[in-house]
């Protein structure tokens, strides 16, 4: 894989390229700039057409960035977190195998980890709260049996869970739950730095 640096400048250059990436990698740092918008929306409208089949769009999100700022389609995107394993993660998404020296047991507990530290400290519907507990408590069990497909498959359906869809505010999420997600948080947060001890 070959990275380049884009910096903003005139969208007008972005028609002028003829040759586009088989795949593009945004990296946003607090927000997404006015450049990075035009340059997804472009790559995205030939990605839909005939010969785009196997073009992917990729965000990675430093610790400033804010996902509910990102736009639309690009917050419907799987983003991955800057951090030590990202460029092995882009590598194993794009080839859709593992990368000598991957860990999927790792790549799962990173996954897991930022789903949890994805819930938000107020939930949109009342109805949820006892869905995202559930799933909670499933990722624990998952992770107490060793089961890495179900708690990477729980890791996921937490992330839509904690996703607010609510006009208004929302209940704050019960202190038992906001406890149990920490608890969980840091028994995986404890094995990840066991990788890098």
């Amino acid at each position: 894989m070959r990275a380049d640096r884009s910096l903003s400048g005139d969208p007008g250059f972005l028609d002028q390229t003829s040759d586009l990436a088989e795949h593009l990698c945004l990296v946003v740092d607090g927000e997404v700039s006015r450049w990075q918008v035009t340059e997804a929306e472009r790559f995205l409208r030939h990605a839909l057409g005939p010969d785009g089949a196997q073009r992917q769009l990729f965000c990675v999100l430093t610790r400033g960035a804010e996902r509910d700022r990102l736009p639309g389609f690009l917050r419907n995107l799987r983003h991955l977190e800057s951090g030590p394993g990202v460029a092995r993660e882009l590598h194993g998404l794009i080839t859709g195998a593992a990368p000598p020296g991957a860990d999927p047991e790792r790549d799962t507990l990173r996954t897991a980890a930022t789903a949890l530290r994805g819930v938000p400290s107020e939930l949109p519907y009342p109805s949820r709260t006892a869905l995202v507990q559930q799933t909670v408590h499933g990722m624990g069990s998952a992770l107490d049996d060793g089961d890495l497909a179900l708690l990477r498959d729980l890791s996921v359906d937490l992330e839509a869970l904690s996703k607010a869809h609510a006009n208004g505010t929302g209940q704050a999420a019960p202190a038992d739950l906001r406890a149990a997600v920490d608890a969980l948080l840091d028994r995986i947060d404890r094995r990840i730095h066991a990788y890098t001890d």
